[in-house]
């Protein structure tokens, strides 16, 4: 956690939780089960900054449906199967749509503004219908040609360059998002605003957000003003470093698309639509402004993580590869590419972009909700002010509607079960949040990933890599991101299997 020793250090605040501690244990509440805390410390030494959902996971086996945790006096609440993620999320989401008040990213960081990080009021909704207005189902049409643009780019840069597989990714990710969203056309891995995108989101993910988020100033916000000098007060300088980037981020593409509309520059896209206008009200500028930057902060690393476990896939599971090729070669033919038009024609293809999302689960733990009121479920006690994560790692391994769910099975979707329990099994319920925090980007990531699949599968081949005698080995896969499942770079082999790509 960052700056533990902070926390364990200053003894007021300690004391402050102590109270706490003893306290609740003399209440007549019934708290649901979760591992014995320690006074004052509470769970704060059964967490862990890496791969916390596995730790998540554990829990879910061992107490359930939902697990209560204690932090310094905070409660935090994961929730490990889809009802119970069904019923508070969404069904009681006005009790449980809020959002803590997160004094370092939000605060200090420059990040309050955005809407993962805002809390459920006027401006979050207005922000909200937006995204929902230029990105619902009906105008991601709109965006089908940059697309198909973006993807022919990034499979004519894997195939000549696989090494560099990561930065192709970033590049396909940032420049569809920069033009979707800015009307920007990025020309290359290097350009400027991709670099910015990309270092902040690495700061995002990787340093302000790390385990679940919260840092001992969320808990007690005296520290903020506390010396920078003290044992732990270098986050006080790091925020302040942060917060500087994060402020370029939100403002130099915002800029860039207004100067765009000006010269008429401007591609079609989600700033487009509202700069057309003219002059924009200051409310309802600061609402596409932070809009804008919220769906790049959103799509961008969901659609890499993605994107990286598609590869991962195709390289150990190549018989299901296999079976999706000779389905699109049917449907499509070999002398196109496959597009939007063919989706609805191609089901297993569509089998194994659910299993893809299922399998890899891109965001194993949803970003915490807050308990505006206090709440009685199922006979136990849910504090007002408590934190909820959706423990999406544990929903997608869950043997009741997976079965045999650590394999890699594309045909578990075609299986002749009811519509009830179809909806249940279908990922976009669970990794693209809950209730009044579901991504509003979220059918733009689906439509462009799709497009990717079809595509890679109609034109490339991906297996192991080999030795320098030519034999197969296992590369390695590791995981080291706090918020997003992405794997660090690996090694695998491409082979371009069609022309397609040269004549498109």
């Amino acid at each position: 956690m960052p700056d533990l020793h902070l926390l364990v250090a200053l003894l007021l605040p300690a004391s402050a939780a102590t109270l706490w501690y003893l306290g609740k244990f003399t209440t007549n509440q019934v708290f649901p089960p979760g591992p014995r805390p320690l006074p004052v410390l509470g769970n704060i030494l059964d967490l862990t900054t890496k791969e916390l959902w596995l730790r998540a996971h554990e829990w879910a086996k061992q107490y359930g449906s939902i697990t209560y945790v204690h932090i310094f006096g905070q409660d935090v609440l994961f929730l490990n199967d889809a009802n119970m993620a069904a019923e508070l999320l969404d069904r009681r989401g006005a009790t449980y749509s809020g959002k803590p008040r997160l004094v370092m990213v939000g605060e200090m960081c420059g990040c309050e503004k955005m809407i993962p990080f805002t809390t459920y009021n006027d401006a979050f909704r207005r922000r909200r219908k937006l995204m929902q207005m230029t990105l619902g189902p009906r105008n991601i049409q709109n965006y089908h040609s940059g697309m198909e643009a973006e993807t022919k780019t990034f499979l004519r840069s894997i195939v000549s360059d696989p090494s560099n597989y990561l930065r192709h990714i970033r590049r396909y990710a940032g420049g569809l998002t920069l033009s979707v969203v800015y009307g920007y056309k990025a020309l290359s891995s290097n350009d400027p605003y991709l670099l910015l995108a990309e270092e902040c989101m690495t700061l995002l993910s990787n340093e302000m957000a790390p385990g679940p988020g919260i840092w001992p100033v969320d808990i007690f916000p005296i520290l903020r003003y506390f010396p920078k000098w003290l044992p732990g007060g270098t986050f006080k300088v790091k925020a302040a470093k942060w917060k500087q980037r994060m402020e370029e981020f939100i403002e130099k593409p915002w800029a860039h698309a207004k100067a765009s509309m000006m010269s008429g520059t401007i591609l079609p896209s989600f700033c487009s639509t509202f700069l057309e206008k003219g002059h924009l009200p200051p409310e309802e500028e600061e609402d596409v402004k932070y809009s804008a930057n919220s769906m790049y902060a959103a799509s961008a690393d969901t659609t890499i993580t993605t994107i990286s476990h598609l590869i991962l896939a195709m390289m150990y599971y190549p018989e299901c590869f296999k079976k999706a090729r000779e389905e699109i070669e049917e449907v499509v033919g070999k002398s196109r590419l496959p597009n939007f038009n063919d989706r609805a024609s191609l089901p297993y293809l569509e089998c194994i972009l659910n299993e893809t999302w299922r399998w890899g689960c891109p965001v194993p733990l949803n970003l915490p909700h807050l308990v505006t009121e206090d709440d009685i479920f199922q006979g136990k006690t849910v504090r007002k002010g408590a934190l909820v994560i959706a423990n999406i790692w544990a929903i997608l391994r869950d043997e009741a509607i997976y079965p045999d769910a650590s394999t890699f099975r594309p045909e578990r979707f075609m299986e002749d079960i009811s519509p009830e329990k179809m909806k249940q099994r279908d990922p976009r319920n669970y990794i693209f949040g809950f209730g009044r925090r579901r991504c509003p980007g979220a059918d733009l990531v689906d439509s462009s990933i799709w497009l990717l699949l079809a595509t890679m599968v109609a034109v490339i081949d991906i297996s192991k890599p080999v030795n320098s005698d030519g034999t197969e080995f296992e590369p390695e896969i590791e995981f080291d991101n706090f918020v997003f499942r992405t794997p660090k770079a690996f090694q695998f082999r491409v082979r371009m299997r069609s022309n397609l790509l040269e004549d498109a």
